[in-house]
């Protein structure tokens, strides 16, 4: 599998790339890595030699976390632990156009881990099948999923190696927009009228009460 380098790497390009609040981008982040917490599981199982443990408790969370409903079901658990909304999208992240519908979604600490979770579940099926594939449909479907283009083997670092460049554009990005806010007094990108406020984003009928 992918390290959590190249997973936080392809997080960091996505955000950057939609031009993420820090906030909205630290959810990004988590959810890219959600998916192997699990493991600490595991690891603690291994160091008190818990066999039990390793096969009835960690292995069965492995597989669940690695699957659609299991991303689904963790980041419902994490989001629990955060506010619903992050009230960013309304006033410092600008999505444009026809996206704008969106942006009481993106604004959800919920959503962000998902898509995050997915993010990782995609990096790792690209790989060549490790234990069998990823299930991406366990429980519904015990056969694995498995999508790999065969040019990657887990456990190496050829997936962070292709991320990095592009990593190190974002990273570019990051540090020329910080300087052109820094530069404009802490302003950030300029702004739709329309969103002052989330109050205002009800009024317009966008998002429920």
């Amino acid at each position: 599998m992918p390290d959590w380098l190249a997973h936080l790497m392809l997080g960091f390009i996505i955000g950057t790339a939609l031009r993420m609040p820090g906030k909205n981008r630290f959810f990004l982040l988590l959810g890219s890595i959600m998916p192997d917490l699990v493991r600490f599981f595991g690891i603690a199982f291994t160091y008190f030699n818990w066999s039990f443990g390793i096969t009835y408790l960690s292995n069965p969370l492995n597989t669940s976390s690695h699957s659609v409903l299991g991303v689904l079901a963790y980041a419902l658990l994490l989001s629990v632990f955060f506010p619903s909304t992050l009230g960013t999208a309304s006033t410092t992240w600008n999505l444009g156009g026809a996206r704008d519908k969106w942006r009481w979604l993106v604004d959800r600490p919920l959503f962000l881990l998902v898509f995050g979770g997915l993010l990782h579940l995609l990096l790792d099926s690209i790989m060549w099948p490790y234990a069998g594939g990823i299930d991406w449909l366990y429980p519904l479907s015990t056969a694995p999923f498995i999508w790999s283009f065969g040019l990657m083997w887990p456990g190496t670092f050829v997936v962070d190696w292709i991320l990095f460049p592009f990593f190190l554009a974002a990273v570019i990005v990051e540090l020329a927009l910080w300087e052109r806010r820094r530069s404009s007094g802490g302003k950030s990108f300029p702004q739709n009228p329309k969103w002052k406020s989330s109050k205002s984003i009800k009024d317009q009928g966008l998002i429920g009460s």
